[in-house]
């Protein structure tokens, strides 16, 4: 699928599209692999239209005695069939539109599906810079939006990072950003969120997800788990029981109420507006932060 998205990255807002990418990377971190798409629900479904895809409808078919799914989709007032079958976990065919054909390539995701579609010039070579991607959600499902403030994940190079932005951001982002935004916090911020231990394992969670060997990702983790008493197998294989027995949310949750309290804290230190009340109470929360024995590891514990 990789291919598929990195032909459609340039041709979609740059928001959207990271909110796109974003969603594939959670795909992957809360689903070990990607199972057949008759084991993800998606055959028999109907799902509704996202973003660019709004108002539109995706009916899946059952797959049929020859391995071919039939399946149709409504958009811009056009009804377009298509047939596919189950090729490496998702599914891949063709759908007439246009005049012409377009390959199909349909992914399932733990919320719904994505699909490419990649038109097929006359010559039977594919027309790369003309694909679409169209994302596609169950009905029952409700998607987050972004937190106000949000901002897109820094690029490699950057050498100082915005500390307010990071911490409202970065639960959004891939890996290897989290790497490059941790490193680029100033020291001071990284004292201070370090001295919020539920934020800080969920930082190390995300940085442990990064690929091995990549030197920024390598040195961003040495950072983040220096004093901290963790390991990456032993933050991994907790996180992924707690996903596994429906603790996540509540782990997810504890990690928000602590990220909003280092952020206040962070923006009183940088002498943004705020009341005097506000900052009383954030130099408090530092105050029992710093006397506090707690770290990555106790944190860590308490979801065992």
């Amino acid at each position: 699928m990789a291919d598929y998205t990195a032909a459609m990255v340039m041709h979609i807002p740059l928001a959207r599209a990271f909110r796109m990418l974003a969603a594939i990377m959670l795909a992957a971190v809360l689903m070990p692999a990607l199972p057949a798409i008759a084991q993800t629900g998606l055959e028999g479904r109907s799902l509704r239209g996202l973003d660019e895809a709004n108002g539109a409808r995706l009916d899946i078919g059952r797959r049929g005695g020859n391995g071919v799914v039939e399946g149709t989709l409504q958009i811009d007032g056009r009804r377009l069939p298509f047939a596919a079958r189950v090729v490496d976990g998702g599914l891949s065919g063709l759908m007439a539109r246009g005049g012409g054909e377009s390959q199909l390539r349909l992914d399932p995701l733990p919320f719904g599906a994505i699909m490419t579609l990649i038109p097929v010039a006359a010559d039977g070579t594919l027309a790369n810079q003309q694909a679409e991607i169209l994302t596609f959600a169950r009905a029952d499902v409700s998607l987050p939006t972004l937190p106000e403030g949000f901002v897109l994940p820094p690029q490699p190079g950057v050498v100082r990072f915005a500390p307010v932005g990071f911490l409202r951001s970065y639960a959004f982002w891939p890996p290897d950003g989290v790497a490059v935004g941790y490193a680029a916090l100033a020291p001071r911020h990284r004292t201070m969120i370090g001295l919020f231990p539920s934020v800080q394992l969920d930082i190390i969670w995300k940085l442990c997800l990064a690929p091995a060997g990549v030197a920024a990702a390598d040195r961003a983790l040495s950072l983040a788990r220096s004093g901290q008493g963790v390991d990456c197998r032993d933050v991994l294989s907790v996180i992924a029981t707690l996903q596994r027995n429906g603790r996540f949310a509540g782990y997810k949750a504890d990690v928000e109420e602590a990220r909003s309290r280092v952020e206040r804290a962070v923006r009183c230190a940088e002498y943004f507006v705020e009341t005097k009340a506000t900052c009383d109470a954030a130099g408090r929360d530092m105050s029992a932060a710093a006397l506090s024995l707690e770290t990555a590891a106790t944190v860590l514990d308490r979801y065992r």
